[in-house]
């Protein structure tokens, strides 16, 4: 074989090593957007029991003009360490859940990627009227979750079920507008491992939104609103 003919052979190699990469990468982002839901994020809520008409991603779609209603504070929570707790939709208490991504920044090695603060428009604020007719959170407990994924020949899984990592309850004011609540309390360094490459120690985090207490609307007493929710993290994906 020719010194030519050799470099030919060694750049179909290359160049056919480069296209498996590139597809590689290409379709685990893919099974990861389908994992984690991360453009329509999966969104668990009590509110479907008090709206069955309700669209839940309004909670999530940037727009704090449109509002999820019918999360009714009724009944009595459950111990949030028991893991069925993390997708029981019974109304033990008014609650909104949903995933926010994964522990850590994609990189080589991926880096921990902490929550910072969690950004609530508390009430139907698609105008001053909604906003008073509708019940809004006045006391809400944060209850976060990790879940483990797995690698099954390439194939990454959710295998495991939720585990409790933490909890803390906030008190929210009775107004207008965005509120911030703070979320230095996640230790990520204590709690979440470094990792060597992806999946080694990498989790979905989800969080559970309970609201213990409220203020009552002008117009539905109990009926609970909620605008916007959005999370802010040390590096952003966006």
């Amino acid at each position: 074989m020719s010194r030519l003919e050799r470099y030919a052979l060694a750049l179909i190699v290359t160049l056919s090593a480069v296209g498996v990469a590139v597809w590689f990468v290409a379709r685990t982002n893919s099974r990861l957007d389908a994992l984690l839901n991360i453009r329509r994020p999966i969104i668990i809520s009590s509110a479907v029991m008090g709206n069955p008409d309700v669209d839940l991603r309004a909670i999530m779609d940037a727009d704090p003009r449109t509002a999820v209603n019918g999360l009714y504070a009724t009944g009595r929570p459950v111990a949030p360490h028991d893991a069925a707790y993390a997708f029981d939709q019974r109304i033990h208490q008014a609650f909104i859940m949903f995933p926010l991504g994964l522990s850590h920044f994609p990189g080589n090695p991926p880096r921990r990627n902490p929550l910072r603060s969690m950004r609530i428009w508390s009430g139907d604020q698609s105008d001053s009227d909604s906003f008073a007719r509708y019940a809004r959170p006045r006391t809400i407990q944060l209850i976060f979750y990790l879940q483990k994924i797995v690698d099954f020949d390439r194939e990454y899984r959710l295998q495991e079920a939720p585990v409790y990592w933490t909890r803390r309850e906030f008190k929210l004011e009775d107004s207008g507008g965005e509120q911030t609540v703070p979320l230095a309390f996640l230790d990520f360094n204590a709690r979440i491992p470094e990792s060597s490459g992806f999946p080694d120690n990498i989790y979905a985090i989800w969080v559970r939104m309970d609201i213990l207490d409220y203020y009552s609307g002008s117009e539905y007493d109990r009926n609970i609103a909620v605008s916007e929710i959005s999370f802010e993290r040390d590096i952003s994906s966006r």
